[in-house]
C-alpha cells in the first residue's frame, strides 16, 4: 500500500504555532499603541494648562502696564478667577492663586479681592491649574511697571 503525502498543505500544529506567534505580537503592538495614546493625552492636557497661564499671565501683565483699572476676585471655594467681573476661564479649570506686592505682603483682602492692582509697581504672581482629571500646572512670576 502507497502512504498519502500531502506536502501542500498545512499541519494543525503549523496554524496554532502561527496563531499564537500572531496573537503574541498583536498584544505587544496593542500595549505599545495604548501607551502612546495616554502619553499624548497626558502631554495634550498639560500643554493646555500651560497655554491657560500664559494666556492669564499675559493678560495681567499688559493691564498691569496700561494702568488700567483691575479688579481681581478669586472665589476660594470653586477655584475660579474673575477679572472686571468676568470669569478668566470657562473651560472648567481650577486655579490656585497668590499676588503679593514688592514687599511679599498678601494683595488680597479677606475677601480674596483686590482693586488696588493698578497702584503697584511690581506684582509677584503664582498660579496653580488643575483640570478634572488630576493635571496640574504651576507658575511664578513676576509683573512690572517702570
Amino acid at each position: 500500500m502507497k502512504a498519502l503525502k500531502n506536502n501542500y498543505g498545512v499541519t494543525l500544529l503549523e496554524l496554532l504555532i502561527v496563531l499564537a506567534i500572531g496573537t503574541t505580537l498583536s498584544i505587544l503592538v496593542w500595549g505599545v499603541l495604548n501607551n502612546a495614546v495616554k502619553t499624548y493625552d497626558k502631554t495634550a492636557e498639560h500643554i493646555n494648562l500651560r497655554q491657560e497661564a500664559n494666556i492669564l499671565i499675559e493678560t495681567l501683565s499688559n493691564r498691569h502696564k496700561r494702568e488700567e483699572n483691575l479688579d481681581i476676585r478669586y472665589d476660594n471655594q470653586n477655584k475660579k478667577l474673575y477679572i472686571n467681573e468676568q470669569l478668566f476661564n470657562d473651560k472648567g479649570y481650577k486655579i490656585d492663586v497668590s499676588f503679593r506686592g514688592s514687599t511679599r505682603e498678601d494683595l488680597f483682602d479677606n475677601s480674596y479681592h483686590i482693586t488696588n492692582l493698578q497702584n503697584q509697581k511690581l506684582v509677584r504672581l503664582y498660579f496653580k491649574f488643575y483640570d478634572e482629571n488630576g493635571s496640574e500646572y504651576e507658575i511664578q512670576t513676576t509683573i512690572s511697571r517702570l
